[in-house]
This record gives structure tokens, C-alpha cells and sequence, in this order.
């Protein structure tokens, strides 16, 4: 047990002073009950844990509050004006730290990984199904003459899009030059920018044709760069490929990525590097074929899901970049 004394001195403050031990009222009433002092404390043991837990950080609270008001009442008016102005300062730094720190950035755009794939289901759905090569006329009209809204509203959507290819790149970098892998990461870099310029380029063809191309009659132009379309989709499958290795090898060896996720990933590098071969006439093996057109996609966003979650299940490290 404690005995508490209450001290007021000249200034107004009051100070409290603890003294530990049986207070002697307690001691006197427990001597009458024939109660052994050992026995009661034993007693008293769990409710004095529990009021330890609860107590104390309001009562300091308490103490400096009244500390703080008998100061601020005995200070002159600048002074209190720089401790209301100092604790609002904390206040609003407290509020708002969380948002900017290094690692509230870093695992942002990690995420961005995700955001890519979401993305671009949603802008794919919005463009619809492009018409494949050597469309007759009406049909590459009724496409992008006839939906050119929708098109270029899914133009604006692939190019938002692809900023989030872009960061997420740099958030693998940084994880892997963190990990004595810059070299990967360099290459992963590299390759996200090759496939981001073709990427680009596919999309701005799509845009002009819905603009103005598709509607202005020149049928052979039209025909042409729909077809140029379609060669773009293949050719992309070559850096694609190099991002899908660099992020699989650069994990892999910085000890981010297990052997049997590596083996996985290196499968799909293959499949995705296939689609660059996809140059037939006609049918499941064509620029605009199934395997193009549908599985190399599907399997590159896949790989980008997996990495992001090997990404986000590993703390940020600490460092003042972002």
C-alpha cells in the first residue's frame, strides 16, 4: 500500500509525495482483526497489478496537465502563446506523420503492381475486341468509327494505366538494390521502359484511328494500321519477357523468391518470350490469335500478382529515397 501527502507550497503548485507501506490506520485495523500483514498483501496482489495496468498513464497525465496549467498560469503571455502554438505543431505532426514517412511511400507503390492488373482488365473490357487482320472495311469502321468514345476513353485508361507499370518497377528495383541485385533491377527498368514505349505507341494508334483516320474513308490506311496494331502485340512479348526474367532472377537471387516460384516464373518467361514468334497467317498461332491475343496477356498479369505479393509481405526497408 502507498500513503500519499499532499504539499502546497508558495507558488500554488501542489506536489504529491508517495511513501510506500502499510499507512498506520491500515496497520492498527488490521492488527485488531488478527490479520497477518502477509496474508492481506498477498491479498491485495491482483488488484494492485490490475490498477497498475489502468492508473498510472492517466494519473501522469493528470500530473501534467496540472504541471502545465500552473505553469502556463505563471508565465507571461508570449510564453504561453509558444507552448499552445508548440503542442499544435505536435498535433498536426502527429496527425499526419503516417503519410509521410519512407515506408507509407514505398509499400504505395508496391501496390501499384496490383493496381496495374486491376486496371487493365477494366480498360480491356472498355475498349472491346479489336478487329482482327485484314478486317473488311465496315467492320474496322464499325469499330472505330462507330465506338470511338469508348475507345478513346479506353486509351486514356491504358495510358493512366501504364504509370502504374512504371512505378511498380522502380518499387522492384529498390528492393533488389537493397539486396546487392541493382543489376536486375537496371534491366527490369530498361525493359519496362521498352515495353511502355510500344505499349504507347499500339495505344496511339487506336486513338488516331477512332479519332479521325477510321472516319475519314481511307480504307487501305485504316486496314494498314489496325494491322500495325496487331504487330505491336507481338513485338511487345520480347520485353515483356525481359521484365518478367529480371524481376524472376533478381527476387530469386536476392533471396525473395522460393525455387519453386522461381521455376514458375522462368516457365512463364518462356511462354511470354513464345508469343514473339506468333507471326501466322491465320488461326491459334497469329498476331491475332488466341495465344497472343489471350494467354501471353493472362500469364504476364498473373506473374505481375505474384510478385506483388511477394512484395508486399516483406517490410519496406528504411531509407530516405521516397
Amino acid at each position: 500500500m502507498m500513503e500519499i501527502k499532499q504539499t502546497t507550497v508558495a507558488t500554488g503548485l501542489t506536489y504529491h509525495d508517495v511513501v510506500a507501506g502499510f499507512a498506520p490506520e491500515l496497520t492498527a485495523v488490521l492488527a485488531k482483526q488478527a490479520i497477518p500483514v502477509e496474508i492481506f498483501r498477498n491479498a491485495q496482489r491482483p488488484i494492485k497489478e490490475a490498477h497498475n495496468r489502468e492508473e498510472p498513464p492517466s494519473f501522469a497525465k493528470s500530473i501534467e496537465r496540472d504541471a502545465l496549467s500552473g505553469y502556463r498560469a505563471a508565465s507571461p503571455p508570449s510564453v504561453q502563446a509558444e507552448i499552445l502554438m508548440s503542442a499544435s505543431t505536435t498535433t498536426v505532426s502527429s496527425s499526419t506523420s503516417a503519410y509521410t514517412t519512407p515506408a507509407f511511400w514505398e509499400r504505395l507503390w508496391r501496390t501499384s503492381g496490383i493496381q496495374f492488373v486491376v486496371l487493365f482488365i477494366i480498360a480491356s473490357l472498355v475498349y472491346g475486341s479489336q478487329p482482327q487482320v485484314g478486317a473488311p472495311a465496315d467492320a474496322l469502321a464499325a469499330f472505330y468509327n462507330g465506338d470511338r468514345t469508348r475507345i478513346l476513353l479506353a486509351v486514356f485508361l491504358f495510358g493512366l494505366n501504364l504509370l502504374n507499370l512504371l512505378w511498380f518497377t522502380t518499387a522492384v528495383r529498390t528492393v533488389l538494390a537493397d539486396a546487392g541485385q541493382d543489376g536486375w533491377g537496371a534491366a527490369a527498368t530498361v525493359a519496362s521502359a521498352a515495353f511502355g514505349a510500344l505499349f504507347l505507341l499500339q495505344i496511339t494508334v487506336a486513338a488516331v484511328l477512332a479519332y479521325s483516320i477510321a472516319g475519314s474513308g481511307n480504307d487501305t490506311l485504316t486496314s494498314g494500321l489496325n494491322d500495325f496494331a496487331w504487330a505491336l502485340v507481338v513485338l511487345s512479348s520480347f520485353p515483356r519477357a525481359m521484365l518478367i526474367m529480371a524481376w524472376t532472377f533478381g527476387l530469386w537471387r536476392a533471396g525473395q523468391l522460393s525455387n519453386a516460384f522461381f521455376t514458375t516464373g522462368v516457365a512463364v518467361l518462356v511462354l511470354v518470350l513464345l508469343g514473339g514468334s506468333t507471326w501466322m497467317s491465320g488461326g491459334f498461332w497469329a498476331p491475332d490469335g488466341v495465344y497472343s491475343r489471350l494467354i501471353s496477356p493472362v500469364m504476364g498479369l498473373a506473374w505481375v500478382v505474384v510478385v506483388s505479393r511477394v512484395l508486399l509481405t516483406r517490410s519496406p526497408a528504411t531509407r530516405a529515397g521516397w
